[in-house]
């Protein structure tokens, strides 16, 4: 005699049932494991994202950094910011995050710290932050926080050094009637280029002016430039009364008239020397 199992051969089924669905489960979670392993080699293998290949901003630690990086011919914007300022702290991820851009990846974003850029936003009459220098255009000074939509309009204007667009040079560029005025009062050496719209001569000195400044020949000379009618109160105070003219802080002071090329650049050499 032996003991029968409870429910017979209808037992027998119901576990055939189980073992059947068992291997079905498993059979799922070992293709499912396939599937996941082969997607995540594929992935490893993929290009990177867009994102990945581009920059991000830099710090940098001096003024000196945000010069050389402005004199050079690469399309640069420079954020000074103040660590107290509500409006940096907005900017600062929309810069961010315009750095990251691939369309934008032909300019140099970089952050200065205030602190470390008093000469620098003397020079460009800063008066209010967060400010934006960069060397290309007309404008090279902007200052206030500007929303995404405006930042990217702006950045749009920068056009690739490898496109065969000759930058504007922000040591040769335009400043305001303030910061002309702190940086003739100043130490370092400097020569402010005064110009008037009407001015033939001046239009003829504009090209080897700007050529000076993007020679590298003369980075330890600041050098830029202002309109006359944005500088009523310095050509009062200096009885200017004919264009062009070259204002500095060292030798002569004064510089009237056109110069041609090798004049120019022998006033640049003696400014720098003295």
């Amino acid at each position: 005699m032996a003991d029968r199992v409870p429910g017979g051969a209808k037992s027998t089924k119901t576990w055939n049932y189980i073992a059947i669905g068992s291997g079905i489960t498993l059979g799922v979670a070992l293709i499912v494991y396939i599937v996941l392993m082969v997607a995540k080699k594929k992935e490893s293998n993929a290009p990177a994202a867009s994102y990945r290949k581009s920059r991000l901003v830099t710090d940098l630690d001096t003024e000196k950094q945000a010069r050389a990086a402005l004199a050079g011919s690469k399309p640069t914007i420079v954020f000074i910011y103040a660590d107290w300022c509500g409006f940096c702290k907005r900017a600062e991820p929309v810069f961010a995050e315009l750095a990251k851009d691939p369309a934008y990846a032909h300019i140099t974003m970089l952050k200065l710290n205030s602190t470390k850029a008093a000469a620098l936003g003397a020079e460009k009459g800063i008066r209010g932050f967060p400010a934006f220098l960069v060397n290309w255009g007309n404008v090279t000074t902007m200052e206030g926080y500007k929303p995404k939509a405006d930042m990217e309009a702006f950045l749009k204007t920068a056009k690739s050094a490898a496109g065969g667009v000759r930058m504007g040079n922000a040591r040769g560029g335009v400043v305001t009637e303030s910061g002309a005025k702190a940086a003739l009062s100043g130490a370092s050496p400097v020569v402010v280029f005064l110009s008037a719209d009407w001015c033939g001569f001046c239009k003829k000195l504009m090209p080897l002016w700007e050529e000076a400044a993007a020679s590298g020949k003369f980075t330890h000379v600041n050098m830029m430039r202002i309109d006359a009618k944005d500088a009523a109160t310095l050509v009062k105070e200096q009885g200017i009364t004919g264009f062009p003219v070259l204002l500095s802080n060292k030798g002569e002071r004064k510089y009237i008239g056109y110069r041609p090329k090798d004049k120019l650049e022998e006033l640049l050499a003696a400014v720098g020397a003295s």
